[in-house]
């Protein structure tokens, strides 16, 4: 083989790095951004149970109306109403509390003033810790997600809050596996993640979202194959500035990616 290569691939494989333990620790803010109504909990609805037993703050904020996740005898009007319901009962299970920002479902772009809602979101929140899914996450909303975050972070003036430099991203796995650097485990908090999960029938009715969620928590049970362990949550973990600097390389190289001859 090409010793050139070989080298290369040396290179490539001292970033194989073991995801480590995330520690949870008391005295932290948290806010979780949830393209719909559901993600919180699909991708972190564990770690927030954690958080809340050591009385850190968590606030989630919906992105969409939800609207677009509907059976075909519904109308928009209805799913709305009742996935604010649905909300409503699954954040109680979660002992949080949350905002809305109601943008169409599957329709919505980062315009000025969903930008601004995102803004006033973050800075009212101060949070220490942001959820949100990741960039990479092959879903439409979740990406455009990700680009309404990184422009609601791009104001001239929100990195020089002192309370922001601090901000970690906890990226979270919804639709596509990520490549994780921290976990945490769920086991102990599982029970009331699924609980938080069932407040959502209108969402179950079409997708087996329990059976999905619980798979991918059970394949993580490798970051941390100990006994009695059955549930681990998966996040790659960065500061907020490397995680917008991210977004935008991510779309730049999609845009100007050479094909591969």
């Amino acid at each position: 083989m090409n010793s050139l290569l070989i080298k290369k691939a040396e290179q490539v494989i001292q970033d194989f790095k073991r995801a480590r333990i995330f520690q949870i620790q008391e005295g932290m803010r948290v806010l979780v951004i949830a393209p719909h109504a559901d993600d919180e909990v699909i991708g972190a609805g564990g770690s927030i149970v954690k958080h809340r037993s050591k009385n850190n703050p968590v606030h989630i904020v919906f992105i969409t109306d939800g609207s677009n996740g509907r059976s075909r005898s519904e109308s928009p009007e209805e799913t709305i109403n009742v996935r604010k319901q649905e909300v409503v009962r699954a954040c109680k299970v979660l002992d949080v509390e949350f905002s809305m920002l109601e943008a169409q479902d599957s329709e919505f772009v980062p315009d000025s003033c969903l930008i601004n809602k995102l803004r006033k979101v973050i800075l009212e929140v101060n949070p220490d810790y942001i959820y949100i899914p990741h960039y990479r996450d092959k879903h439409r909303d979740h990406f455009y997600t990700n680009l309404l975050f990184y422009s609601a972070c791009k104001d001239d003036e929100f990195f020089q809050n002192p309370g922001l430099l601090d901000v970690n991203i906890l990226a979270y796995e919804v639709w596509s596996p990520l490549e994780p650097n921290v976990f945490v485990n769920i086991t102990n908090e599982y029970d009331i993640k699924q609980q938080a999960m069932e407040e959502y029938p209108s969402q179950l009715s079409l997708i087996p979202y329990i059976k999905m969620m619980s798979g991918i928590n059970q394949y993580r049970v490798s970051l941390f194959p100990l006994p009695k362990t059955e549930y681990v949550e998966a996040f790659y973990q960065c500061s907020c500035l490397k995680y917008c600097q991210e977004i935008e390389a991510y779309i730049e190289n999609s845009i100007y990616k050479e094909p591969f001859l």
